[in-house]
């Protein structure tokens, strides 16, 4: 089924009420939406997760330099 050219600033959720001209349309728009949500939720995800990555290796190497500043000091 082909979708039709759509003035997207003119749509309401009216368009896709029983007898509308979306009406037909609307579980391929539930779907895409759900995939496009999916994505953006697994980016977001990796993003957080690549950021804990990098800040507790940061963390990591300042408290390395920590001791390292403090053995030498001692010495």
């Amino acid at each position: 089924m082909m979708i039709p050219d759509i003035n997207v600033n003119t749509l309401t959720e009216d368009d896709f009420t029983a007898n509308r001209w979306l009406y037909d349309f609307r579980m391929e728009l539930q779907i895409w939406a759900s995939c496009r949500g999916q994505l953006l939720a697994r980016t977001v995800t990796g993003m957080m997760r690549n950021m804990k990555v990098g800040c507790e290796r940061w963390l990591g190497l300042c408290a390395s330099v920590r001791v390292k500043q403090n053995v030498t000091s001692r010495t």
